[in-house]
This record gives structure tokens, C-alpha cells and sequence, in this order.
């Protein structure tokens, strides 16, 4: 019954899959119709925002206009920017007052930076998280599915990349049970209730945004672009993901500390519970282990015939598993090890649940903000 359960749920998720990917928007690479407002909030990212502002620096388009919106950086992220800057005028440096008390960054900045940059309620924007990494065209063909899309709002589904073995094994994980969550098709379903966005990512119109309350609206929301997308849906404004494999890439936390603390943040914002934030955690434990622990019981019970059917059934899961791997574009030796994966995912989804049930705090860029504020 356990290889049973975990063969149909793995199957399950094989052809939500294949359904979500294919419901996906196709981005193709070109120029923008107009000047384009890029605006990339930013707060201790030395590390990332040179590769991403060099990727923009490739792209020839002369429309492209890019406003790093400097948060209050303790290291050496604004005069990175400025380096960009002083090389290529499309670039300009901003850097935003300190954030009002209780307010939290990345929503207070974006506000801010379209505020001051863009004035013409028309004007399309692309926000742009510090570590993401668009090749030639994407900007412009993000902007041309927006408008052919007639969308409301439109982001990326984004490639991950792995330089780590901590990384490969731990990151995955995550997106799978995000991709688990939310449905494309109904994401896209302007009758359904599912509403999701990808920050990393996001293209939108100043009157659309404006309509909601601004970014502003979010201050106090940890998953800010999930709050954005279920107060677009609720006034009607339609919602659209696109397929960013091979044009858009980041690279999202190099070490576990990292991975803790960043998935930690939004465990519990996004089933709105720390009970199903941890529940989650254990589900996927569980399910990882079960052709493990089904296989070693068929194995000790001496049934050639019960240790075919266990094996069998742990092959079609690592087979599906694998596909599964493919698919997100992600490593795919970590299936070897997977309970050892779904661990470190369970661990941190019940911390971030304990922190949320205590009243504890969640600590992202130097900043630490009340882990309650997650249940917004």
C-alpha cells in the first residue's frame, strides 16, 4: 500500500507537471515597443547585482531604461551600481529614503522607485529582483506577451541555477511544492480564485498597479508578490505566467543558512497557516521515504514476489522523479538521495511554522521582521 500511495501521488505530480508546463506563456525575444522602465530594488547584493546589470548592459535596446533602487545597503552594492552607471546611461542609481518604521523593504522600495521614475499612468514597468538574469530580447518579449496576452499583470517562471551541492539538493524541493500549490491553468483561470505571481519577475502597468493601492498596499505582506497577485485577481485584472526556461535565470541562495532563511520566510505565507506550513514539511518527508521503506520491509519479509512488486514500484517512482527533474531543469542526481532532500525541506518548513506559532522573528538582508507578519 506505501510504494502504492507514493507511486500514485508521484504520477500525480507527473501530470500536473506536464499540464501546468504546457499552459505556460512563450516568451520571444525582441525589442520594446516603448521606453521601458526597469526597476531593480536592491539591499546587500554585491554578490548578484553585477552579473544581472552586465546581462542588461548586453542587451542593445535602447529603450531599456534601468533604476537600481538602492535599500539601504551595508555593503558595496550601490557603488557596484554606480560602476554600471558610469559606463552606460540607461542605468541610473537611486537610493531610496529609510523605510518608514514597520514597513517592510522590498514593497516600500518598489513603491518608492515607481513613484519617482515613472509619472505617465500608461507606462508599462518590469520589476526586476537584483539576482535574476535576463538574456538579449527578453525584456522586449516580456513586454510583447503582456500586451498580446492582455494581461493585467505577467511573470516569469525562471531558471533556476545550481553551482552547489547544497544547492541541488535542497533547492528543488522547494519549487516543487510552489508548483504543487498553484495551478497555471488556474492561475490564468479569470473565474478561479488561485492567484500567483513570481517577483522575481513581474511586468505591469503604473494605472493597473495603482488600482490595487501600489506596492505600498503589500508593506507587511512577507509574500508580497502573491499578495499583489490575489488583489489584481480580486479586481478583475487578469493574470499570466510565462515560461522563462533558457531566458531567464538566477541563481537564489548559496548556502543552506541562505535556503533556511529565504524559503523560511514564505513557508508559512503561503498556505496562510503554520499548521499546513508544517504539514506540508512531513507530508513531503514522508512521501519521499515510502518506496525507500517499502522496498527494505519487502526485502526483509523473504516474498520474491512482494520484493518484484516494491521494486517495481520504487523504479516507476524514481523514473517519474527523474522526469519531474527534467522538466524543472534542475539536477537529477539528488533523486538518489531524495529522503535526505526532503529532510532539509522538512526542517525548514517547521521551523519556519515554530517561529510563526511563537511570535519569533524572520531575519532576510540584515533585517528582521516578527515571523506573525508571515500570516499576512
Amino acid at each position: 500500500m506505501c510504494i502504492g500511495v507514493s507511486v500514485g501521488l508521484t504520477l500525480l505530480g507527473v501530470f500536473r507537471g506536464g499540464k501546468d508546463s504546457g499552459a505556460l506563456v512563450v516568451i520571444h525575444p525582441g525589442r520594446t515597443p516603448a521606453d521601458l522602465p526597469i526597476i531593480i530594488p536592491a539591499r546587500n547584493e554585491e554578490e548578484r547585482i553585477g552579473e544581472t546589470l552586465e546581462a542588461l548592459r548586453a542587451d542593445d535596446d535602447p529603450r531599456l531604461r534601468v533604476f537600481v533602487v538602492d535599500d539601504s545597503s551595508t555593503d558595496g552594492t550601490a557603488g557596484i551600481v554606480q560602476q554600471h552607471a558610469d559606463q552606460d546611461p540607461r542605468i541610473t542609481l537611486l537610493s531610496a529614503p529609510e523605510k518608514p518604521p514597520q514597513a517592510f523593504g522590498k514593497p516600500w522600495v518598489q513603491h518608492w522607485g515607481a513613484e519617482q521614475v515613472v509619472k505617465d499612468p500608461d507606462t508599462t514597468i518590469l520589476f526586476l529582483d537584483a539576482d535574476v538574469v535576463l538574456t538579449p530580447g527578453t525584456a522586449g518579449g516580456l513586454v510583447r506577451a503582456f500586451e498580446q496576452e492582455q494581461a493585467g499583470a505577467l511573470s516569469v517562471v525562471t531558471q533556476v541555477t545550481y553551482e552547489s551541492l547544497i544547492e541541488e539538493m535542497f533547492v528543488p524541493p522547494f519549487w516543487t511544492a510552489v508548483g504543487a500549490m498553484y495551478s497555471v491553468p488556474k492561475v490564468h483561470d479569470e473565474h478561479a480564485p488561485d492567484a500567483f505571481l513570481n517577483g522575481q519577475a513581474i511586468v505591469i502597468k503604473k494605472r493597473t498597479l495603482d488600482d490595487v493601492g501600489g506596492w505600498i498596499a503589500m508593506d507587511g505582506c512577507v509574500l508580497e508578490d502573491v499578495g499583489l497577485a490575489h488583489k489584481l485577481k480580486a479586481k478583475g485584472h487578469r493574470l499570466r505566467l510565462a515560461q522563462g526556461r533558457d531566458m531567464v535565470k538566477t541563481r537564489m541562495y548559496r548556502s543552506f543558512e541562505e535556503i533556511r532563511e529565504g524559503f523560511g520566510k514564505n513557508a508559512v505565507a503561503l498556505v496562510k497557516s503554520p499548521a499546513k506550513a508544517a504539514f506540508v514539511g512531513v507530508f513531503g518527508l514522508l512521501v519521499s521515504l515510502l518506496p525507500w521503506l517499502a522496498t527494505g520491509l519487502a526485502a526483509l519479509s523473504g516474498r520474491p514476489d512482494v520484493l518484484a512488486v516494491a521494486l517495481g514500484g520504487w523504479a516507476v517512482v524514481f523514473a517519474s522523479q527523474m522526469w519531474l527533474r527534467t522538466k524543472l531543469a534542475a539536477p537529477r542526481w539528488p533523486v538518489l538521495v531524495i529522503p535526505i532532500c526532503y529532510a532539509g525541506f522538512c526542517y525548514v518548513q517547521c521551523l519556519a511554522a515554530w517561529r510563526a506559532w511563537r511570535g519569533g522573528e524572520v531575519t532576510w538582508r540584515g533585517r528582521r521582521y516578527a515571523a506573525r507578519d508571515a500570516l499576512q
